[in-house]
């Protein structure tokens, strides 16, 4: 049966520290996405880029969902901020990706696929998106974070705990691995001189 991947990081946490200004905003928060095994697009769930820029940017968008207030959400592509979470777990973060198979009967699969790909492409808004509330880490109704998403799809998640601590947590325990990016690096082999 076909397979798609639950990948997840914990963020760096340290909003406010300014060594970590350049990162993007998910780096600090954490993230989910979904790798179909027949497609190269990471598919996220996040603000949509016209909410981000209405409310002035990524840092002024942090601060709102932080505030409980939530923004028009689409599926983009994450495959850069998860080789970006890769390479800064490498340097000691604690942002090292993590990999949960989920196996789909072929028609869902299929299905399931073909509608990331046209919600995708089209920028479509899909739902709500918002952080968990502090007190009970839980979502609004008709809210979603990238945590939470998939189960838009049928996709059944590790857990509705939507902080990403808890995720992780829950992740791991039912059989995660961590994740490691297929770059292909050529290696220069020297050639033997006869002699």
């Amino acid at each position: 049966m076909p397979t798609v991947q639950i990948l997840a990081f914990r963020g760096t946490g340290k909003f406010d520290d300014p060594a970590h200004a350049h990162l993007p905003k998910f780096i600090k928060t954490g993230h989910v996405t979904l790798k179909f095994e027949s497609d190269p697009v990471f598919y996220g769930f996040r603000p949509t880029e016209a909410a981000v820029q209405g409310v002035g940017g990524e840092e002024a968008m942090l601060r709102r969902l932080l505030q409980r207030h939530a923004a028009d959400g689409s599926l983009q592509d994450d495959a850069e901020l998860f080789r970006c979470a890769h390479r800064l777990s490498l340097q000691g973060h604690r942002t090292a990706v993590w990999a949960l198979s989920r196996r789909l009967a072929p028609r869902v699969y299929q299905r399931v696929l073909l509608t990331a790909r046209y919600w995708h492409r089209s920028g479509k808004v899909v739902g709500q998106y918002a952080l968990p509330k502090r007190e009970d880490d839980a979502l609004d109704p008709g809210e979603y974070n990238c945590a939470t998403f998939p189960v838009r799809f049928g996709i059944q998640i590790p857990t509705a705990n939507a902080k990403m601590s808890v995720y992780m947590e829950a992740m791991q325990r039912a059989g995660a691995r961590r994740w490691f990016p297929s770059i292909c690096v050529p290696v220069e082999v020297p050639t033997r001189r006869a002699g």
